[in-house]
C-alpha cells in the first residue's frame, strides 16, 4: 500500500500542524499472460453490463502492450484468463465515427461536461481479432468498448447500423 502524507492547519491554530496519511489502496491479481500484476484500485475500470460472452469479468484494467506501441490488453482483475487486445480505432480507422446512444452514455453516468469534451473524459477502444497470421488481424468497430475516464465506467455498446463490421481489417488488402 502506498502512503501520501498530507499537512492540514487548522484555522483556530495555524502554528500547529496536524499530519494526516492516506492510503491508497492497491490490489493483486493473478493473470496467465503477466503474471501477478498490482495496480492503484483506482485504476480498475468497470462494466456497467457484461461484456458479450463474457459474464463474470466485470473487473479490468489497461495494460500496455509494448512501449510506444498502439496495442493494449484490456485484463481482466477476475478471471485470469480473459484479456483482449484493444486499440483506440483512430489510430488505423481515422474517420471512424460511432454514435453513442444517450442511453449509453447514462450508463457511464457521463456528464454533459464529459459529452462536450469526449475526448478528454471517454476514451473509445476497439477490440482485436489476431489470427495466426497477422496480416488478418480484424477490429471490431461495430462494438466498441467506451470508458469514461472520470469514473472508471465501461460499456461495451452494441453500435445500431453504422456500416462497422465486428472484423473490419485492420491491414487493408492492395
Amino acid at each position: 500500500m502506498d502512503a501520501r502524507i498530507v499537512a492540514l492547519m487548522p484555522e483556530e491554530a495555524p502554528e500547529k500542524i496536524m499530519v494526516k496519511v492516506e492510503t491508497m489502496a492497491r490490489v493483486e491479481f493473478t493473470t496467465t499472460r503477466f503474471g501477478v500484476v498490482e495496480v492503484d484500485e483506482d485504476k480498475i475500470i468497470r462494466f456497467v453490463d457484461n461484456i458479450p460472452g463474457f459474464p463474470d469479468a466485470k473487473e479490468f484494467v489497461l495494460i500496455p502492450h509494448k512501449e510506444n506501441s498502439p496495442l493494449a490488453w484490456l485484463q481482466s482483475t477476475e478471471l485470469a484468463d480473459v484479456a483482449f487486445v484493444v486499440i483506440e480505432p483512430w489510430v488505423y480507422f481515422k474517420d471512424y465515427n460511432p454514435t453513442i446512444s444517450e442511453w449509453d452514455l447514462e450508463k457511464l453516468e457521463a456528464t454533459e461536461e464529459d459529452e462536450a469534451d469526449e475526448e478528454a473524459s471517454l476514451l473509445v477502444l476497439s477490440i482485436l481479432t489476431i489470427p495466426g497470421d497477422p496480416g488478418k488481424i480484424t477490429a471490431n468497430l461495430a462494438a466498441p468498448v467506451i470508458i469514461n475516464l472520470r469514473n472508471n465506467l465501461a460499456i461495451q455498446v452494441i453500435l445500431a447500423y453504422d456500416g462497422y463490421t465486428t472484423k473490419h481489417p485492420l491491414i487493408s488488402e492492395a
